[in-house]
């Protein structure tokens, strides 16, 4: 029996025995290991030359695994293979195997380091709002004292006591308790909120933000500022230019149009996923070659799932063991054993890879950039505080200068 797949690492593998007997790895490859032990025959293992799933080109003929089984080139192929209406006009398919989405995956952009993190806990709706609130307190306590203080004073106690300084209680406010309790309560609220978001922000950086899902893909992709490639042969492309939603359509015609293809073999390599580039594929293998722990925390796959198709195996017309073949996915998929070949195949991936990340992970001191923003605080209060000490200095100066010479002027003349 000749069996026809697409080898991708991780997913589904071949290797071979010392007497030349394949031996199939990955989650796919031992799915399809475990189909083909328990129909119990001879097989011989198929690639097709161009490396595709099969999509119908303008002559009528197929492409990749679907070309090759309507050529009759193969028996029957694994069982990853998205059962689309079209592709059941010219092949059958078993019982589907299960149902996955497609989703895709980006690059993770990593922290913000701002030298204005400490506006970060609050939003610029909130920062207006506390700054009225102290303009128009401020306002009140110097009409409450009578303008016995004067108003840049009351300013700065007040702001004092944001700071968590004392608030100097003046004899007029003994009247006003109510005023001065609702105050004290603004306060406390807060100065403690901003310590806690802001010791938050410092415990956990910020994340920046970055395409997450299949609308703002659209949008990215309509600004120029992004692409989405697909394997070639794969379904989805079509799948997307044909839907119902403008903006799938506008992902889908994009890829068709700009030729955003790459061959299987790439897969996983992370050539065609950054910051600005997202690789579309079905979620199980997306978790295989970028999730879990293999990557860390580099790549973000999305939440959100689009083409929600069956997947089964393709078998050439009159195949001999249809029913055996449907019994042994019904009870596979009935005992779970999906789900554990999912989950191993996503331990190995990682293990494989723990060397490299170990290698590659590194300790690095706490720079100046990451610094910067507390020492420009730090330089514009110290900067400010000696222009204001010149200028006291120098209006002292001039006031005693304006003042002798008023005196002289009037000892002289009057």
């Amino acid at each position: 029996m000749k069996v026809a797949v697409l080898t991708v690492k991780h997913v589904l593998e071949i290797n071979k025995t010392t007497n030349g007997r394949p031996i199939l790895s990955g989650f796919d490859g031992l799915f399809l290991q475990l189909v083909l032990n328990a129909l119990n025959v001879d097989y011989e293992i198929v690639i097709p030359a161009d490396g595709e799933w099969g999509l119908k080109k303008p002559d009528g003929n197929w492409t990749g695994l679907i070309g090759m089984m309507t050529r009759r080139e193969a028996d029957m192929t694994h069982g990853s293979v998205v059962i689309t209406k079209q592709r059941t006009e010219v092949v059958d398919f078993s019982r589907p195997c299960t149902v996955y989405g497609e989703t895709f995956v980006i690059e993770n952009p990593g922290i913000m380091i701002s030298n204005y993190a400490y506006l970060y806990p609050f939003d610029f709706t909130t920062w207006i709002c506390s700054f009225c609130v102290f303009i128009i307190m401020s306002v009140l306590v110097f009409i409450i004292a009578n303008q016995k203080v004067s108003l840049h004073q009351i300013f700065f106690e007040m702001y004092g006591n944001i700071m968590k300084q004392p608030l100097i209680i003046y004899k007029e406010f003994l009247n006003w308790n109510l005023l001065i309790c609702l105050w004290f309560g603004f306060v406390f609220v807060m100065t403690l909120g901003y310590s806690a978001c802001l010791s938050s922000f410092l415990t956990v950086p910020y994340q920046k933000d970055t395409v997450k899902t299949f609308r703002q893909l659209s949008t990215a992709i309509q600004k120029g500022t992004h692409r989405a490639f697909v394997t070639k042969g794969n379904f989805i492309a079509e799948y997307l230019a044909a839907s119902e939603e403008p903006y799938l359509r506008i992902i889908g015609d994009k890829i068709i149009s700009k030729d955003w293809f790459f061959d299987i073999l790439d897969s996983g390599s992370g050539k065609y996923v950054n910051y600005k580039y997202v690789e579309i594929e079905s979620r199980p293998q997306l978790e295989v070659l970028y999730g879990g722990q293999r990557f860390g925390k580099k790549f973000i796959i999305s939440k959100e799932d689009i083409g929600m198709l069956p997947l089964g195996f393709v078998i050439k017309n009159n195949f001999c063991c249809i029913r055996r073949l449907n019994a042994i996915i019904s009870r596979i998929d009935s005992s779970g054993l999906s789900l554990k070949l999912l989950k191993d195949s996503s331990m190995m991936a990682s293990i494989s890879s723990e060397k490299e990340l170990s290698e590659t992970d590194e300790i690095k001191p706490l720079s100046f950039q990451k610094m910067y923003g507390c020492f420009l605080v730090f330089f514009i209060g110290i900067s400010s505080s000696l222009i204001i000490f010149i200028l006291e200095f120098v209006s002292y100066h001039f006031l005693r200068k304006k003042t002798n010479f008023i005196g002289l002027v009037k000892r002289k003349f009057f």
